[in-house]
């Protein structure tokens, strides 16, 4: 019996090589972010590459540029843990922004 949980795809990254320099890196999208998987300069104490997962907003997907109208997202409810949840109102909002 494994002692790791199940896994599941999150997104799915794209190696690509910088037409510049020649590197490698990894890209891709989550939801409205768009990812990037750059090699540091840096090294790990035992000598390992060290990755740097940077995250920056996405520009809009090309069928929304040509002025197609993006699917409505599915609404769910968050899991509640066996008690009614509920978002507080604007109202109560402490922080304000």
């Amino acid at each position: 019996m494994s002692n790791h949980p199940p896994s599941f795809v999150l997104t799915k990254l794209y190696r690509k090589k910088s037409e510049s320099k020649g590197t490698t890196y990894f890209t891709g999208r989550l939801g409205g972010a768009r990812i990037a998987l750059l090699k540091s300069n840096d090294v790990s104490d035992d000598g390992g590459e060290i990755w740097n997962l940077m995250i920056s907003e996405a520009p809009p997907k090309r069928d929304q540029d040509a002025g197609q109208r993006p699917q409505e997202p599915e609404r769910r409810q968050p899991a509640a843990a066996g008690r009614d949840w509920q978002r507080p109102s604007a109202d109560d909002d402490q922080i304000p922004f």
